[in-house]
């Protein structure tokens, strides 16, 4: 149970860096939290399958959207999150600690009994469709996602003096 409250804190301060800040740079670092905590999640509740297949897609888009988005970034030197923001964000954090540890808040053990009986399912029930019939549809997705890279990493590379363009 301490586990995913730890989790789930961590997947609302991804969150909280995702919209808070305007760099880019924070941006992928917050999406990139969320999905690692996303997947981590599912992977607490018993899908091992679908948290590693969806870790893989959201990696793989994200590298593209990260380069997009630093190609168009005009900033060469982003600045960090505002200071006012992360007390809050720490004190929220903080209230919610001691309002678990002091019994305030509960879960419902029908919800967590996945972990206290051994934590990951190791059912690959999609693998098999996965990797046997739509195969051709993994193998498009992951070339686009290339190309896709491809075509950012050369709007980067003719981009000399920062930033692609002024936004």
């Amino acid at each position: 149970m301490k586990i995913m409250m730890i989790l789930e804190m961590l997947f609302l301060i991804g969150m909280v860096i995702l919209v808070v800040d305007i760099s880019p740079y924070f941006g992928a670092l917050g999406l990139i939290v969320v999905s690692l905590v996303g997947c981590l999640i599912i992977l607490a509740k018993g899908n091992s399958f679908l948290s590693l297949s969806l870790l893989l897609i959201y990696l793989g888009g994200m590298m593209v959207v990260f380069s997009y988005c630093t190609a168009l970034v005009l900033d060469l030197y982003p600045t960090v999150i505002v200071k006012e923001v992360l007390m809050k964000m720490a004190l929220g954090v903080l209230v919610v600690v001691f309002l678990g540890y002091g019994g305030y808040l509960k879960a419902d053990n029908g919800v967590l009994s996945m972990l206290g009986e051994g934590g990951v399912d190791n059912s690959f029930l999609g693998a098999g469709v996965l990797y046997g019939e739509s195969w051709l549809l993994i193998v498009f997705g992951g070339l686009g996602l290339f190309l896709a890279l491809l075509v950012i990493l050369e709007i980067t590379k003719s981009a000399e003096r920062g930033a692609y363009r002024v936004i």
